[in-house]
């Protein structure tokens, strides 16, 4: 009898144990038009919409205006969602617009931000990620096309730059482009070439794929995939592990000479005797200072330290800028610096390498282990009492 309790118990256990693994680790939300739209929408209010999109998204297309000029994105999200753009390359074009349409081939990674919102990662967080990612899996070799032509503009030069011919043909110039265009992209460009996320959280791959070609035109598409089963929990705080990366370690709000808090688009006069000649700043770039150094504006949210040179003398400051979000108009705030010895601390500009991964779920993994202790533990008492009743039955 004590026996087919305890199956029953174990298998009791066991069930018990899979559905905590299944909350702890399968929570993907499903991609849908509607959430999408509406985290585009979030990404379009925050300070990483640096190039003033404006975005609409409909019937599985993605429309994005800037300057007036508009690009559209096909996306797919029946499967793994898909986010693709195509672009043409044609005889004839201008080198200004060959450089205008493949600087846009990147606009499908806007998916991925949208994506990763959805699953709970802060637009700020996403983008963090996804640029240090993308740049990093880039330069690994994903990336593996040669560039070996030089491209001189011989059309917007003054009359005293001379510009001696030469039988290099490696060298295009600007007034030819429009003949050499397709011998130029097939220098550039493989037939297809991904960059994965295989350093990261294995996310996302973003292909860019050569089609189409003939000897007056081709078709450069760019792709990107995003995985949904990639735990994108580990995202949340990156951009502070990034920001906290870049800042002087040296320096902190607690010993720096000076230390300032601003909020987006306030401003910060600066007094001295002696004029502020330049500086020196760590981590992200929040702030912006005039031409004379006589006042700061808080630009974007994040946080900053280093130096400022005046006169003489060298002073800390650590600075930091919180988000505005009811874009106040807030009072200038004033910062007096006393004239004194030369600060002594080094600049020691230690930037430690970056390969920075995120947090990896030290909380699932800690309930889990508890869990499995309780199993374990659960199981060795009723086997000792099985034991025990046995050899009384004895």
């Amino acid at each position: 009898m004590l026996k087919k309790y305890f199956i029953n118990f174990l298998f009791f256990i066991f069930i018990f144990v899979s559905l905590c693994t299944t909350i702890c680790y399968a929570s993907v939300v499903p991609i849908t038009d509607e959430n999408l739209s509406e985290a585009i929408k979030k990404f379009i209010s925050t300070q990483e919409n640096k190039d003033n999109y404006n975005i609409s998204v409909s019937n599985n297309i993605i429309n994005i205006t800037k300057d007036n000029e508009s690009y559209t994105l096909d996306y797919d999200l029946t499967d793994k969602p898909t986010f693709s753009m195509e672009i043409s390359i044609e005889k004839g074009m201008s080198y200004d617009d060959f450089k205008e349409q493949t600087s846009n081939l990147n606009l499908p990674l806007l998916g991925y931000i949208a994506v990763a919102n959805i699953q709970g990662v802060e637009i700020k967080d996403a983008t963090e990620y996804l640029l240090f990612s993308y740049f990093k899996n880039g330069v690994n070799g994903s990336l593996s096309s040669d560039d070996s032509y030089l491209i001189v503009d011989d059309l917007n030069r003054s009359e005293d730059v001379k510009i001696e011919n030469t039988d290099n043909s490696n060298i295009i110039y600007t007034s030819e482009f429009g003949d050499r265009v397709i011998e130029y992209v097939n220098s550039l460009y493989e037939d297809k070439q991904s960059i994965v996320d295989s350093t990261g959280i294995n996310s996302y791959i973003f292909t860019t794929e050569k089609k189409s070609i003939t000897d007056t035109t081709c078709k450069l598409i760019s792709t990107l995939n995003v995985n949904l089963d990639a735990d994108f929990s580990k995202l949340n705080g990156y951009s502070d592990e990034i920001e906290n990366l870049f800042l002087n370690s040296d320096i902190t709000k607690e010993n720096a000479d000076y230390a300032i808090t601003l909020k987006v688009g306030q401003k910060c006069k600066i007094e001295s005797n002696e004029s502020v000649t330049s500086h020196e700043l760590f981590g992200y770039d929040c702030i912006e200072f005039n031409e004379d150094y006589t006042e700061i504006v808080a630009t974007r949210a994040g946080t900053s330290n280093g130096y400022l040179y005046v006169g003489n003398t060298k002073k800390s400051i650590y600075i930091t800028v919180e988000e505005n979000t009811e874009n106040e108009n807030l009072d200038i705030i004033t910062l007096k610096i006393e004239n004194s010895t030369t600060n002594n601390k080094e600049n020691s500009n230690n930037i430690a390498d970056i390969d920075v991964l995120p947090r990896t779920g030290e909380e699932k993994n800690l309930i889990l282990i508890v869990l499995y202790i309780l199993v374990g533990s659960c199981s060795l008492g009723l086997i000792t009492l099985l034991y025990i009743t046995k050899r009384k039955k004895d």
